[in-house]
């Protein structure tokens, strides 16, 4: 991508345009606040603080005005303005130079600029084109031994617009621009405080951004964006060199933080940290084009965020050029960071401008992408396409969000890996596909959290699903634990191990027609609906307690119990494990009921009686078989009150036929013993008996 910039190489002689050659001497080596009255540039000066070892200081406040360009800490010199209250430029547009040097490397002085914007009632300030810490594009040469240093204070409110909504109107920022001594500070504080970088392409319409903020070229570049305050750029190029330097003595860098209630950094189409640039700055007869160099860090936490909008740019010739996202260290020797903490979001999606393209692009040098407490999510915008795909690898440090609304999805091909967890919130899909490896577990709020590989999902960690789908989508799944309120595990036709040693409680459902194994010491107490299921259960070890339905084929094997009432599908119950009615999760005060739909094979035991606390014995369960049953030597036990034909007992009633030996346990429960005419009947057989 190219850009076509205006730019000159003598910050000092592009500060001083608008003198004649009669004019008197344009520095201000004082200080003074004017508090109403037009500032007198052409006796007083428009350079606050120039020349070597100079100092001044102007304070604009009040009805004061002013209506000229201004040019603060200039070659060795000190200098600072503040513009505040009702202070206005009376002219639509000016220029600001904060901190800048021209060519010449005889200062002995380092160079201070301080520019303080602040408040509303200053108006909106339109620069056209804006320097902080700079000394130019062809100072990268120059060995300078004093520091060259600006700062851009918007506070309070105020609102600074780089450019104008026209054809070749100059919108372009440069902080830390230049020589390795440079460093640009912009610092945006304070509800409603702006940074507007506007498009200089109306003629595209709202698809294309070009206004540009060029943080850390050769030099360094540091961005606050605190308490409220919001930039918006077309594109952000951090921490770059022109493409024909290949030293790594004194890298540029560049610092992007945002942070605090309501912060935001949009960009309307690309940011570049330590990558190529996908620019040219074009100068008068040359064009020098740039890449990726040094470290770039950005920075989101404490309810900040940074938008994209998915818009294109422009080339060289000024034509829409569909490239937009996040670019991360392409060049040799760069290195990116991205730091998506605490509360932190950064919103984002793949363009409909370029839909093939991925939304957040890495290259082959040193990057890293660490959710730390954050949240990454799908934007919903004029140009989003509604998806966000990546490849890049992910580092997850502390329990982070991935959140896609309704109708979106988010692809995460690269690998996520670390000591946090992952959660799933908004109603659309989340596809995982990379070799992943975090340890914090998993939990799903909402929406669908899918496995595209056999890698996607990490084994042997804690899942937790509140609502929303978990879905193997035919991936194979170690559990160490299974918890939540709610939603949907689809086990597809994939193999799901429940390997746990802690109890827990899962109120969702399980879907599919794959293999669920509950292993390990400890009991999972299921209580949603998963009479749908169609595929094969296997309480292996531990206990598996269901009080709603559970459907399927299920086996319990040796020395492991299943506790359930309400609904199980077809079961088996082997020699040396426990079928009991009523679930254990809930004490129980009243009777319960299971239905084993199909049939029951009974070798193990089948515990048809009950208790209250543990201890006190419950009379009237019912087992139904709605279907055949199978005794293989297995044992069933019954509370009954002995007593007349009308005694109170547990029943078994078989709808099907009966086949095999089982042996019938009853504890009397309180009975006195009754003269009885056909007797207490525990066990009703529909069908044959054979």
């Amino acid at each position: 991508m190219l850009i076509k910039i205006n730019y000159f190489s003598n910050i000092s002689a592009l500060a001083l345009l608008s003198f004649s050659v009669s004019a008197a001497p344009p520095y201000f080596n004082s200080s003074e606040v004017l508090s109403d009255g037009l500032w007198d540039r052409e006796t007083k000066g428009d350079i606050i603080g120039g020349g070597d070892g100079n100092i001044g200081n102007l304070v604009l406040k009040g009805s004061s005005t002013y209506a000229n360009p201004f040019s603060i800490g200039l070659n060795g010199g000190d200098g600072s303005l503040t513009i505040s209250e009702s202070a206005k430029n009376i002219n639509s547009t000016t220029y600001f130079a904060v901190g800048t040097v021209g060519t010449e490397n005889n200062y002995t002085s380092n160079t201070h600029g301080v520019l303080n914007l602040v408040g509303p009632q200053t108006g909106i300030i339109t620069s056209l084109d804006l320097h902080i810490g700079s000394s130019g594009i062809y100072d990268w040469n120059n060995k300078r031994d004093r520091k060259i240093t600006g700062v851009l204070n918007i506070y309070d409110g105020a609102i600074m617009n780089i450019g104008e909504e026209k054809p070749y109107s100059r919108n372009r920022a440069y902080i830390g621009f230049g020589n390795t001594s440079d460093t640009g500070i912009l610092n945006i504080s304070g509800s409603g405080s702006a940074l507007i970088i506007k498009s200089n392409a109306p003629y595209l319409g709202d698809s294309a951004e070009n206004g540009t903020l060029y943080l850390g070229y050769i030099g360094k570049g540091i961005i606050n964006i605190t308490d409220g305050g919001e930039l918006y750029a077309g594109r952000l190029s951090a921490s770059t060199t022109f493409a024909g330097d290949d030293s790594t003595a004194r890298p540029p860098s560049a610092e992007i933080t945002v942070s605090g209630n309501g912060s935001r950094l949009v960009i309307g189409s690309q940011m570049s940290l330590a990558a190529d640039a996908l620019d040219n700055l074009e100068v008068i007869d040359d064009t020098v084009r740039l890449k990726g160099a040094g470290s770039a860090v950005l920075t989101v936490d404490n309810d900040a965020e940074v938008i994209f909008e998915g818009k294109a740019n422009t080339d060289i010739d000024g034509f829409e050029n569909p490239v937009s996202g996040l670019f991360l260290a392409s060049s040799n020797d760069t290195s990116a960071t991205v730091n998506l903490n605490k509360n932190g979001f950064i919103t984002i999606s793949n363009s409909n401008l370029s839909p093939d393209e991925d939304a957040i692009i890495a290259g082959s040098e040193s990057y890293s992408f660490n959710l730390n407490g954050g949240t990454l999510r799908v934007n919903e915008c004029d140009y989003c396409d509604y998806k966000l795909s990546t490849r890049v690898d992910m580092n997850v440090l502390s329990e982070s969000v991935l959140e896609s609304g309704s109708n979106q999805e988010m692809h995460l091909n690269g690998s996520l890996k670390g000591t946090g967890g992952i959660v799933k919130s908004g109603d659309g899909l989340v596809a995982l596909s990379g070799l992943n490896g975090y340890s914090g577990g998993t939990r799903v709020e909402a929406g669908e959290l899918r496995s595209d590989t056999d890698s996607a999902f990490v084994n042997n960690t804690s899942y937790i699903i509140n609502s929303g789908k978990l879905n193997l989508n035919g991936h194979d799944l170690t559990m160490s634990h299974l918890s939540g309120r709610g939603g949907e595990v689809d086990i597809t036709d994939a193999n799901l191990i429940v390997n746990q040693n802690s109890d827990s409680f899962y109120g969702g459902s399980f879907s599919g027609s794959g293999y669920i194994e509950k292993n390990g010491s400890a009991t999972l107490y299921l209580s949603g609906d998963s009479k749908h299921y169609a595929g094969r259960i296997s309480v292996q070890r531990g206990g598996l307690d269901s009080s709603n339905a559970l459907g399927g084929k299920i086996s319990v094997q040796s020395s492991s119990i299943l506790s359930a009432e309400g609904y199980l599908g077809k079961t088996q119950v082997m020699n040396g494990a426990t079928l009991r009615v009523g679930s254990l999760y809930s004490e129980k005060q009243r009777p319960v009921q299971l239905l084993v739909d199909n049939e029951l094979i009974n070798n193990g035991n089948v515990i048809i009686s009950g208790t209250i606390n543990n201890n006190q014995r419950l009379v009237g369960n019912t087992l139904l078989v709605d279907g055949n049953y199978i005794g293989n030597n297995g044992h069933i036990d019954f509370n009954t009150v002995l007593g007349n034909d009308a005694s109170k007992t547990d029943r078994l009633l078989i709808n099907g036929d009966t086949a095999g030996t089982t042996f019938v346990h009853v504890n009397n429960i309180g009975g006195t013993g009754d003269y009885t005419n056909r007797g207490i009947e525990l066990i009703s057989v529909a069908g044959r008996l054979m």
